[in-house]
Formats: structure tokens, sequence, C-alpha cells
């Protein structure tokens, strides 16, 4: 019984302690927290490369004192800290304040904003706030690649220039492209073009520009301008000199192709002179380089009498009308380059309304996966804990009541009833014999009798109302 009441008091103590431990805890977090961040935000959304982008931050004085604050931001790209600032402020109790710096940030892509608020001293962190965003570029930045596939060139003769260009920005941009060689006895050799450049877009083009005539070093440089400005320049060397690749190749004068399909060819190069060949390679010139696919890129060695296979797929938009394009085989080495002619024709499309579109397939929303309710790793030992406790608390109030037989109750238990026959009248008249201790002993036995609940209260009622009327005769 004592163990019973003892669990229905811990099962309510458990039920009333849950909602002050909370409070306590609400409580204990407020004494610590002095001060906290709110409505942190990026102007623009997407800060545009080079230009100035704002930050807002409010902070309030959630104690009920006057606090003096050290704010200090971080800007952080690819685990460098770019950018790092503080602020220093008083603020009285609930007063709330804004601040807005501004920055300019010259790198894409994704940044890690930090905000940390301290007390005066910097020791005693109050709030933090991380926020993550992305730098784009609505012009540029650029970036420009510039590739020589030979080393030597023989005076007066073209350098083919394999230019690589990188529009880093998230618009389409149009700019203007300068090549230049530098030349001892003249002025140096310039070309110059226009070019479209897509958004987030790598573009291969191959630019013939004709050499100097004298020969030694010389460097080849390209740039590129747009709004009056050079965004970026790079450059390469080569020799000018008299040079003769000793090889015998194989090319197909004329490729036939169907708009929307590939068309491929292979070019056989053997080495039919005395010496080693090195970084052999072909180009495709005056076809787009998005088209063009080569298996094999480069033969670092070819040594004499040796072959060389070069596998080519060109790749036919399917929109392209028909037309003959006019192209140009490069096959160029450390020790020169040999050039032959190409005819490609192209034929119309088999998909007159375009090719069947590819699946899309939609991504699962990876947000929707996350839980919607997030708790702290010592609320939910609490929760588990509490829910243990009160499970056992009613087990054990379910066993008590109705899982053991009641024990023996004098008052409520009925006890077996001693029925005494009634003797038959004796014929033969009894003396009358006046024995009170005998009687009284008897009376006793029977008391004992109905103390043990061995005859019920009726007979010893009547066994000792008999006696009394016998005794007071």
């Amino acid at each position: 019984m004592r163990f019973r009441y003892l669990l229905a008091v811990i099962f309510v103590l458990l039920i009333l302690g849950i909602g002050p431990l909370s409070i306590t805890g609400k409580i204990a977090e407020l004494e610590i927290s002095r001060g906290e961040m709110f409505g942190v935000s990026i102007y623009p959304i997407k800060p545009l490369f080079g230009e100035e982008t704002e930050i807002s931050i409010g902070i309030k004085n959630t104690a009920s004192t006057e606090n003096d604050y050290k704010l200090v931001y971080r800007i952080i790209k690819d685990g460098v800290v770019k950018h790092t600032s503080d602020r220093q402020f008083t603020l009285f109790p609930s007063e709330i304040i804004k601040i807005n710096p501004t920055i300019i940030l010259n790198d894409l892509g994704s940044h890690l904003l930090i905000i940390e608020l301290f007390d005066k001293a910097g020791v005693k962190l109050f709030d933090t706030i991380t926020k993550t965003f992305d730098v784009v570029s609505e012009i540029g930045p650029f970036d420009l690649r510039l590739d020589l596939p030979t080393s030597i060139i023989q005076p007066g003769g073209d350098i083919p220039v394999i230019l690589t260009i990188i529009n880093l920005g998230e618009k389409e941009t149009q700019v203007n492209v300068n090549v230049n060689v530098n030349c001892y006895d003249k002025s140096d050799i310039q070309d110059e073009f226009s070019i479209l450049l897509g958004p987030k877009v790598v573009t291969e083009k191959i630019v013939n520009v004709a050499a100097c005539k004298e020969t030694g070093l010389h460097e080849v440089s390209a740039s590129i301008v747009h709004l009056n400005r050079t965004w970026i320049a790079a450059v390469n060397q080569l020799y000018l000199q008299e040079s003769f690749l000793d090889i015998s190749y194989d090319t197909p004068p004329l490729i036939n192709g169907v708009a929307g399909q590939p068309a491929s060819f292979n070019i056989v190069i053997k080495n039919i002179g005395e010496d080693t060949i090195h970084n052999l390679k072909v180009l495709i010139e005056k076809i787009p380089s998005e088209w063009i696919n080569i298996d094999t890129p480069l033969v670092a060695q070819l040594e004499s009498g040796k072959t060389a296979f070069f596998y080519i797929t060109i790749t036919i938009p399917y929109d392209l009308k028909p037309q003959n394009v006019t192209s140009r085989i490069t096959i160029a080495a450390d020790e020169g380059l040999i050039r032959k002619e190409l005819e490609l024709n192209i034929a119309e499309s088999t998909f007159p309304t375009g090719p069947p579109p590819p699946q899309t397939i939609i991504p699962v929303d990876e947000g929707k996966k996350e839980a919607s309710l997030k708790f702290t790793f010592s609320t939910a030992i609490i929760v588990i804990i509490s829910i243990l406790i009160m499970t056992l608390v009613v087990v054990v109030l379910i066993v008590e009541l109705y899982g053991k037989k009641p024990h023996a109750n004098p008052s409520s238990t009925k006890k077996p009833i001693v029925k005494f026959e009634k003797q038959p009248k004796s014929t033969v008249k009894k003396e009358k014999v006046s024995n009170k201790p005998e009687k009284q002993n008897a009376l006793r036995k029977v008391e004992k009798a109905y103390e043990e609940g061995l005859i019920s209260k009726e007979i010893y009622l009547k066994t000792k109302n008999k006696f009394l009327k016998e005794r007071n005769g």
C-alpha cells in the first residue's frame, strides 16, 4: 500500500516538475544572454563582382541594464578570410540598433558571412549568425589561355594560336580579342576579332596570325578588351626558324555529314625521319571546337618509323542548314607543323523539328526530408526518461489494483458457521446443579472461538445470553 502511494507521488511530482524545469532553463538562458542579433540580410541577394554590397544587422539589448558591445563580422571564401571588420557601441535596456556596413567583393562563387556579438572586451560571446551567399558578375570576369601547337614556325608563315576564353559571369557578353606577335625589324603584327561569350561558358577558338620574317624567339600575346578596359591577357613564346617535319600522313579531302548526326574519320601519321617527334597533335581549324572530339589529343613521342592514329568525330548541330564548310587540318609538333585543306559537306537534318528532348529529372527537394521539429540532446534525454518513469508507474498501479488477491478481513470475510444439532429432550428429569466456574470457562471458550472466526456472531450472542439467563437464575 505504501509503495503504491509512493509511486503516485512520484508520478505527480514528475508531471509538475517538467514545467518548472523548462521555465528555469529559460530564465537561466535569459540571464546568460545580454544581447541578440536579428534581421541579418545581404543586398543584393546575389552580390555583384567588384561592386558595393550592403550587409544589414539588427542588434537588441536583452538585459535590464546598459551594456557595451563589440560586433565582429568576417567574409570567408574557400576557407580564406577575405574581409574582416568590427564595431563597438552601447545600448540601453531593450534598445535596438541597425548597422549597415558596405564591402566590395572581388571573388566569384560561394562565400560565408560570420557575425559575432561580444561584450566590450570581446571575450564573452552573446550571439552568432552565419549566412552563405554567392557573388556573381553580370559582365565578366573572364579567363584566357593561349596555347601554341608547335614551338617552331617558319618565318613569314602562319601561327595557329589556340585561345581558350571563359566567361565567368552570368550575363552574355560581346567582347573584343586582340592577338599580337612581336617583331624586331618592323612593327608588331596584330589581329583582332569580336566574339559573343555565353554565361559560364568555355569557348575555344583557333586564330591564324602571320609570323614575322626574322628568325629567333618571339612572343605571342592575346587580351580581352571590353568597355575600353583590358580584362585579362595571356602570353606564349615560339621560335621562328626554318623547320621541316619529316612525316607522311593520310587525311580525307572531303567529309560528308548530316545535321544532327556525328561524322567520323581518322588521320594516320608516320614518322619517316630519323629523329623522334615530340608532342604530336592534330587541330581542326575554322570549325567550332565544341563540335570536335579527338580521341587522342596528344602523342608525347613518335619515334622514327612509328605510326600515330587519330580518330576524330565532328558532331554537327541539328538546326544547321545544308552548306559546305572549308576547314583545315593542322598537324603540329615541337619540330614544326603541316597544314592540309578539308572540305565538310553538311546535308539537311533528318529531324526537321529537332531531336527529341532529353528526359528531365526533377531533383528531390532535400529540404523536405528534414524533420520539422529539432530537439537538443539534453531535452530528448529528459523526455525519454520521463516517458519511461510514467510508464513504469502506470504498470505498477495496474498490478497493485488488479494483479493480487485481497487479504482476509475478519469484518468482511464470511466465517464458517458451526451448526449445533438440537439434542432431543431427555425424558429423565435432570437435577439442577449449580456450577458457575465451569460455565464461565465454557463462556470464555465460546468468546475465543468467536474471536478466531470459528463461529458466527449469531451463535456467540445466543450462547452468551443463555449463560447470562442461567447465571441470573
